[in-house]
């Protein structure tokens, strides 16, 4: 799809480069923590959360394994979405079309400020509630 992707290996050409999903931890050992945040890109969101991407799935896929390994390995809610877009990239409500397996982001992020998806309190997709601007999200 000619996405730019980091390399396997650091710039020594020899040490792997740390992956979220190839964390090949074994038990007993200090596996890597969920992220505090998912930053997401798209082409289109509207004020619901609704995200448009380039139509691969790539992300959703990606999402909806971590929100899973979130959950089964390390035992906590999965990182709020957070997308991050241009003013114009955000429409009124309805305007962006969603497929069965597409995730809705919790919050956009613009110069202008963070829109929450959702009212106060209420829950996100990733299982964790908005508190407000200077509050963030609710403890894991």
């Amino acid at each position: 799809m000619g996405i730019l992707e980091p390399t396997e290996f650091l710039v020594d050409g020899v040490t792997p480069r740390p992956n979220l999903e190839k964390d090949r931890a074994t038990s007993g050992s200090n596996p890597r923590p969920p992220l505090d945040a998912l930053l997401i890109p798209g082409l289109a969101f509207d004020r619901t959360g609704n995200r448009c991407g380039r139509g691969g799935g790539y992300y959703d896929a990606f999402i909806s394994r971590y929100f899973e390994k979130c959950k089964k390995e390390f035992g906590a809610q999965p990182p709020p979405l957070v997308a991050l877009a241009y003013s114009a990239q955000v429409l009124p409500p309805g305007d962006v079309p969603m497929a069965a397996y597409d995730r809705k982001v919790d919050a956009i992020a613009t110069k202008d400020g963070v829109l929450a998806c959702t009212p106060l309190g209420e829950k996100v997709s990733s299982g964790r509630g908005w508190l407000g601007p200077g509050l963030g999200w609710d403890a894991r």
